[in-house]
């Protein structure tokens, strides 16, 4: 259990009209139309620690069982990566094992 011993709304009251740098407060109220600037809401850290203690778990019984998971961005926007280089980073991948 993670025990919030600190909630106190008012430490956000100067962030009631500005999105904080690094928290996912805009990108939130652009797709769902939902800011909760008071700290908060679906994307705060009081509503993901269980979502993250389950990764670290689950990536630990997926190491114990030689399984590794990895990502990349593929496109953003209007960049994409071209096959060539993503080709490239799967055989380095595969030579540093």
């Amino acid at each position: 259990m993670v025990k919030n011993k600190d909630v106190d709304s008012s430490k956000y009251e100067m962030l009631r009209d500005t999105p904080r740098p690094g928290h996912a407060d805009l990108t939130y109220e652009l797709k769902y139309g939902i800011r909760d600037w008071r700290g908060g809401g679906r994307s705060s850290a009081r509503e993901t620690i269980g979502r993250v203690a389950a990764g670290a778990i689950a990536r630990k019984i997926l190491d114990l069982n030689g399984i590794e998971i990895l990502g990349h961005v593929v496109e953003l926007g209007a960049f994409a990566q071209s096959r060539r280089i993503l080709s490239k980073s799967v055989k380095i991948r595969k030579k540093t094992r």
